[in-house]
């Protein structure tokens, strides 16, 4: 570190699907949002319940749209997941989504007669034999982890149904309420501060959807930001009020600067 920069004790994270990006395309202010936090090293990660894409994956997704974020700046719920799987030494599972994502995993399943838990990451390729053969799972004894209970997801076609749908369906024949990784459980804002090395008080969280971005910030102790774009619906705010609300972007570079100094105000000066 150089004499005299500026260290700032201040982070933000950012929703990827609908605040970022919407149907395809950066929204209104996105790349301006991620240029600004460069030039002032606010550290920042993009966190997104989906489990799709490797983080490589993503910045080439984002980086096509015109915006340019280093890979190892995404988090989703499978760094979670893994986390979970070695730290508590469980091998005995079925992972369900794609099999790019099973073979990222730091532990091989193995099991006998049905598995100790069955992990819902995707099923965009779901069939009846395949949800039949998680019900019997289930049925048997197996416990339900999932990556997200969010209902549904937006695309460039409309709405598809989301890994959440699943998790509400299968939860109702299992023996324990689904284990969450993805938002609004605490672990993947947890794993973002950690990198960023700072306190949840001095974060700020950016999202679209108030049942997972806004309830989550607000349950870790996060600042919520609620951007009016991606999923929001009128009136989404009473549902779980923000501290903050904004049409787009550009409006929270305009408010980092002018209505929160409070978070610039812990910034120090290094001489060293």
């Amino acid at each position: 570190m150089e004499k005299g920069d500026i260290v700032i004790n201040f982070g933000v994270i950012i929703d990827l699907d609908g605040t970022l990006i919407h149907k395809g395309n950066a929204t209104l202010g996105a790349s301006e949002l991620i240029k600004y936090l460069k030039l002032k090293k606010i550290p920042f990660r993009i966190i997104t319940n989906s489990v799709g894409r490797t983080p490589s994956e993503l910045a080439q997704k984002v980086k096509a749209v015109g915006i340019d974020i280093e890979q190892s700046l995404f988090l989703n719920p499978i760094i979670a997941l893994d986390k979970f799987l070695v730290e508590n030494n469980v091998k005995s599972f079925y992972f369900v989504g794609p099999k790019k994502i099973a073979e990222s995993l730091s532990v091989v399943p193995e099991y006998d007669d049905y598995p100790e838990y069955v992990i819902l990451s995707g099923l965009e390729e779901a069939d009846y034999n395949l949800l039949n053969r998680l019900f019997g799972y289930l049925k048997k004894g197996s416990k339900l982890l999932t990556m997200s209970r969010s209902e549904y997801y937006i695309t460039e076609d409309g709405p598809k149904l989301d890994t959440g749908a699943f998790t509400r369906m299968l939860e109702s024949h299992a023996k324990n309420e689904a284990l969450l990784f993805g938002k609004p459980s605490a672990e993947l804002f947890r794993a973002a501060l950690i990198e960023m090395d700072l306190e949840s008080s001095s974060v700020m969280v950016i999202g679209d959807d108030v049942m997972t971005d806004i309830r989550g910030a607000k349950e870790y102790g996060l600042y919520s930001v609620l951007v009016r774009t991606g999923k929001y619906q009128f009136g989404d705010e009473l549902k779980e009020e923000p501290h903050f609300i904004c049409n787009n972007l550009i409006e929270i570079v305009d408010a980092i600067d002018v209505e929160y100094p409070r978070f610039f105000l812990s910034a120090r000066r290094t001489f060293n």
